[in-house]
C-alpha cells in the first residue's frame, strides 16, 4: 500500500502528498484564478450557473453561497477544470480517470483504498476515514446543472479532466458509509471539487 508522505505548502505549490507515484494537493483547489491569473467567475445565481454550464464558460462557487467548512475549497464547472489557462498550480494538472485508478490501485483498491482517502474527522459520526494516504478528502457536495446544491457534508465528489464520448465526464466520488470509491457519469455542467497531481 502506498501510504502517503506528506509536502507542505510553498507559494508556488499546494501542500502535497505523495502516494505510490503520484503527488496529489492534500485539500480541495480554492483558487478563483487561472494560472495565468484571469478571475475565474463567480456564480451564485442558480439560472446564470446553468447558463454558463450550457455555454461552456468556466464558473465557481463555495458550497451553499456561504463560508464552508476549512479543506471543502470551491466547486467548479467542468469549463473552468479544462479551461488551456490551467486550474491547477504550475507543476499539476487536473487528473483524469487513470490517474484516479492508479491511487486507487497504490492504495489497496475497494474499500480498504476508500477509507484511507478520506479524512478522519469531517464526516458523520460513524463514516469517517483512517486518512492514512494522507489525502484527506471530506464530503464537500456538488451542485448540480440547474444550480442546486446537494449532499454537503455526505458525499466527496471530485472531476476528472476527462471527456466521455457522449458528452458527459467521469465523477469519482466517496459516500458516507463504507463504500468503495466510486465512479459514474455526470453532466458536465455540474459544480464538483478538484484534486490536483503530478508525477512524485
Amino acid at each position: 500500500m502506498g501510504l502517503g508522505i506528506a509536502a507542505p505548502a510553498t507559494a508556488e505549490t499546494p501542500g502535497s502528498v505523495t502516494i505510490g507515484a503520484q503527488r496529489w494537493s492534500a485539500e480541495n483547489l480554492a483558487v478563483t484564478r487561472f494560472r495565468n491569473g484571469d478571475a475565474i467567475p463567480e456564480v451564485s445565481d442558480a439560472g446564470a450557473w446553468a447558463a454558463a454550464g450550457r455555454a461552456g464558460r468556466p464558473a465557481w462557487i463555495r458550497y451553499g453561497n456561504t463560508a464552508t467548512p476549512a479543506g471543502w475549497g470551491v466547486l467548479y464547472n467542468f469549463a473552468a477544470v479544462t479551461d488551456p489557462r490551467g486550474l491547477c498550480p504550475a507543476g499539476f494538472r487536473v487528473p483524469d480517470n487513470r490517474d484516479w485508478r492508479q491511487l486507487e490501485a497504490a492504495l489497496g483498491g475497494g474499500k480498504t483504498a476508500a477509507a484511507s482517502l478520506k479524512a478522519a474527522t469531517g464526516w458523520p459520526t460513524g463514516v469517517a476515514g483512517s486518512n492514512r494516504s494522507g489525502f484527506g478528502a471530506l464530503p464537500a457536495g456538488f451542485r448540480t446543472q440547474q444550480g442546486a446544491f446537494f449532499l454537503g457534508r455526505r458525499v466527496a465528489y471530485f472531476w476528472s479532466r476527462d471527456r466521455e464520448a457522449n458528452g458527459t465526464t467521469i465523477a469519482h466520488m466517496l459516500f458516507d458509509d463504507d463504500r468503495p470509491l466510486f465512479r459514474i457519469e455526470y453532466d458536465v455542467a455540474m459544480g464538483m471539487s478538484v484534486r490536483c497531481v503530478a508525477p512524485a
